[in-house]
């Protein structure tokens, strides 16, 4: 490595002038030192002697050394630059892609509802993984069948067999709620009308023509009248009446809370008949509680979406109907 005394600048290889400042004499950073004395002192006048000039030269060197920096830095941007876009490129074609995947998708999923009527909650309920199993097998969770009951709304082809989901068992018995609302109704007969579950027409109706319609004598003597027990709304402070005897039921508060661990559990479909007696409820729908809302004319319903209304509905409104009740095993 050279160094020119005149500038200070290092260079690669020795020349007659120094490329920066046009000194005219070059030596090597370790030269003799005598002659080192004299090109420093030569060097010295050269910058006095030429002060304009040396400046000038000096000015261009600094700008032509600035140039070849910015032009690197420019080769390097754009390779970066270049590298930047193929990224974006990529990515762009990467969402342009899934777009499109995700309208192809809708697209068949629109068409299967608009042909079949099919939903999330259809696919999840109508056609889960298990299939019904023999009663004396049965445990939690597990569908059964027991009675009949009009649901595909052709009369012409008989009462289907009606699926019920088992909620619990012990001695010797299963807790089953209709795995479907199996029908519409109303838990009062009037708009304001006070009514608990001991004097409601919906208690009626189950255990008699509900009772009468869905099961053969056989049948029948396997549901036992058990003690229905009326529990309290957790938020609103009213009496809920007294306990009852019955076979047929619906459930409480307290046993929705208990057996079904999430709102999505709580989602209940209707059958096609359910659907033709109400057709506002064409999908999952509201569904009848024996628990008094914030007052004795509201009853506790789930709602479509799985969620307690804990203020209740006026006990005039058509609501869903999912029977429940105890299986001798």
């Amino acid at each position: 490595m050279y160094q020119c005394y005149a500038c200070g600048k290092e260079i690669e290889k020795p020349g007659e002038l120094c490329p920066f400042c046009k000194f005219p004499v070059i030596s090597t950073l370790h030269g003799d030192a005598e002659e080192e004395k004299k090109i420093r002192q030569y060097a010295e006048e050269y910058r006095q002697a030429n002060p304009k000039y040396f400046r000038k030269m000096m000015s261009k060197a600094a700008s032509a050394e600035k140039t070849e920096e910015e032009k690197t830095q420019l080769t390097v941007s754009e390779k970066g630059n270049s590298s930047s876009d193929k990224k974006k490129s990529k990515k762009k074609k990467i969402i342009i892609s899934v777009i499109i995947a995700l309208i192809v998708l809708s697209g068949i999923g629109g068409l299967l509802y608009y042909v079949y009527g099919i939903t999330d909650e259809w696919w999840i309920l109508r056609y889960p993984k298990q299939s019904p199993v023999a009663l004396n097998t049965a445990n939690v969770g597990d569908i059964v069948m027991l009675g009949s009951y009009e649901q595909d709304n052709k009369t012409n082809n008989g009462k289907e067999p009606i699926e019920w989901v088992v909620l619990a068992k012990e001695n010797g018995r299963l807790l089953v709620v209709s795995r479907y609302a199996l029908d519409f109704g109303q838990y009062g007969a009037k708009y304001g009308e006070e009514v608990t579950w001991e004097t409601s027409p919906m208690r009626t109706w189950l255990n008699t023509d509900f009772f009468e319609s869905a099961f053969s004598v056989e049948e029948s003597q396997r549901i036992p009248e058990v003690t229905v027990q009326m529990d309290k709304n957790p938020e609103y402070d009213c009496d809920p009446g007294n306990d009852t005897k019955d076979k047929i039921f619906l459930l409480s508060y307290t046993d929705v809370a208990k057996y079904f661990s999430s709102e999505k559990a709580r989602k209940c479909l209707t059958t096609d008949y359910g659907k033709s007696v109400n057709r506002e409820h064409k999908k999952s729908c509201y569904w009848f509680l024996r628990t008094t809302g914030s007052r004795q004319s509201n009853v506790l319903v789930v709602d479509p979406y799985g969620a307690i209304v804990f203020l209740g509905f006026y006990v005039d409104n058509n609501m869903g109907v999912r029977p429940a009740m105890w299986i001798e095993l």
